[in-house]
């Protein structure tokens, strides 16, 4: 990028022979340019980095300075390098109207993160260029847009469906932790809700998951030896280690079997 103007004062000698024959010495005044700088620009974003939510897309704004002394018009382009290749850049357009000496002009790059396919290690990386339409070959300037995934916390609990027991006596659920989100994690696991007179231990291993995958887990229940014939229900949470506002909960029934007995 060439420097900017300076500007110096150039002195020309106008002789004018007189009529009477005398020398007349008329002295002008002409500003000019000394390393002239014709075609120069700069360009700026109002964020060099930003994250994006997986299927969301983000939007830079992008400014360009027309820093040399002529007007000048310019071309937009881009160089994207991502993972996946499904990520898009899109430009609000490709060149500019005359942008006059001192004078800016702004737009948009839009970057949409794919779908699904993606994980914290996704990223788009987007170097954006403003050419001069005046002297292409010596007057341009880019910036480089990182664009990466947002990290994304969640956990599901599965059913272990319906189990029937007598009372007095004990039944083992088994039942599966889901990582929903984008970033490894580990869960705790409790039981929040215990009917009265009933006990539940939980057996569960709170070591981070790759995202997508389950750990197993296990809820013994006692039933109280005068538990009456009904359905009685628990719940169980398991809460983010790392997020602590990411948590899921799953309702597990037991039923209670009639007993009868008899004297004589």
């Amino acid at each position: 990028m060439e420097t900017s103007i300076n500007k110096g004062i150039m002195k020309i000698a106008l002789v004018i022979m007189l009529i009477t024959g005398g020398l007349a010495v008329f002295v002008y005044n002409m500003p000019f340019a000394s390393s002239a700088s014709a075609y120069d620009v700069s360009l700026t974003a109002d964020d060099a980095s930003k994250e994006v939510a997986a299927g969301q897309q983000v939007s830079y704004l992008l400014t360009i300075t027309n820093e040399g002394n002529n007007g000048d018009r310019y071309t937009i382009t881009s160089n994207v390098s991502k993972s996946p290749s499904t990520w898009t850049v899109q430009l609000s357009q490709t060149s500019t109207g005359n942008i006059g000496s001192g004078s800016t002009t702004t737009f948009t790059v839009t970057v949409r993160a794919p779908s699904t396919g993606v994980d914290i290690s996704s990223y788009c990386y987007a170097t954006i260029k403003v050419t001069s339409q005046g002297d292409p070959t010596n007057s341009s300037a880019s910036v480089l847009l990182s664009t990466q995934l947002k990290r994304t916390y969640g956990v599901s609990i599965s059913s272990p469906g319906l189990k029937n027991l007598d009372p007095g006596k004990s039944v083992t659920y088994s039942f599966k932790v889901k990582n929903e989100g984008n970033d490894k994690d580990g869960y705790s696991l409790e039981a929040i809700t215990v009917p009265s007179g009933w006990s539940a231990s939980i057996d569960f291993d709170t070591g981070k998951i790759d995202p997508g995958t389950t750990k197993n887990a296990t809820m013994t229940v006692q039933a109280p030896s005068n538990a009456k014939a009904q359905s009685y229900q628990f719940v169980v949470k398991a809460s983010s280690v790392t997020d602590n506002t990411t948590s899921a909960t799953r309702t597990i029934t037991a039923n209670v079997n009639q007993t009868y007995k008899v004297s004589i």
